[in-house]
């Protein structure tokens, strides 16, 4: 005859199984109560029973606190359990079965769809690339022509990108170049880098990336100039200076007149 073993003590109060008939003679410790029944009582309803959520709710909600995680046995005595004719004990446990291998089979079926679908959109795209989606007509070419076409105008459009950007280095050289420090050629830079912003000098100087020393001189004095406009108030582009009190720095703006 089979055991059932119930859980008495602990975090996993109220746990519940059949023990093998080849255990019979073994023992168990103060942890675990150990439920015989009769010859009119199957174990395995027993164990079913005991493992449902009408008595798991009650193991748990019978004020086990942390300090008092244990059932004693007079409760284990008290507790009323439904007792059918032993056929249809029989029987219950058999349906009871029956629904969790099914539950089972379903859970397998679940995870076995579940990883074909996982491997879906691989699959499509290895048909896609092989042209077995749909019907192939002989104006269509295959993967290998349609690869070339991808990477010709890949090849196209990166060398007109470089040919632009080309274009645009050279122009902004020119602008930004030593020989172009006159005080129109100072002004254009402005009005492209800051435009109706202030600036400082030191921004400037790092937008224009002069590495000779006469280069940076000139500049300065090109600044000057354009400062000395505003100071004469003489008519043209000219500068104006406001000192940044919180920073202690010099902050400049183009106008135009």
């Amino acid at each position: 005859m089979s055991y059932t073993l119930l859980n008495i003590t602990g975090a996993s109060i109220g746990r519940v199984c059949l023990a093998p008939k080849d255990l019979h003679g073994g023992r168990v410790n103060q942890h675990v109560s150990i439920i015989r029944t009769k010859g009119n009582v199957s174990p395995q309803y027993i164990n079913l029973y005991l493992s449902s959520p009408i008595i798991q709710d009650y193991i748990f909600n019978e004020n086990y606190g942390v300090t008092r995680q244990a059932l004693t046995k007079t409760q284990i005595l008290n507790m009323e359990i439904p007792l059918p004719p032993l056929a249809e004990q029989q029987e219950i446990v058999h349906r009871v079965e029956s629904l969790f291998a099914r539950a089972d089979a379903i859970e397998a079926r679940y995870a076995s769809l579940k990883g074909k679908m996982d491997d879906l959109p691989q699959a499509i795209l290895a048909m896609a690339f092989r042209g077995e989606l749909v019907e192939q007509l002989e104006t269509d070419g295959d993967a290998r022509a349609l690869l070339r076409e991808i990477k010709k105008e890949k090849l196209y459009r990166k060398r007109a990108n470089q040919k632009d950007r080309s274009n645009i280095i050279s122009e902004k050289e020119n602008l930004y170049s030593p020989k172009n420090i006159t005080s129109m050629g100072i002004i254009e830079v402005i009005k492209k880098e800051f435009g109706s912003n202030y600036f400082t000098f030191e921004e400037l100087e790092e937008v224009l990336n002069h590495q000779k020393k006469d280069a940076y001189i000139k500049t300065k004095q090109k600044i000057f100039e354009l400062l000395r406009n505003e100071k004469y108030d003489i008519n043209g582009p000219k500068l104006i200076s406001e000192v940044d009190k919180v920073k202690g720095i010099l902050k400049l703006k183009l106008i135009e007149e």
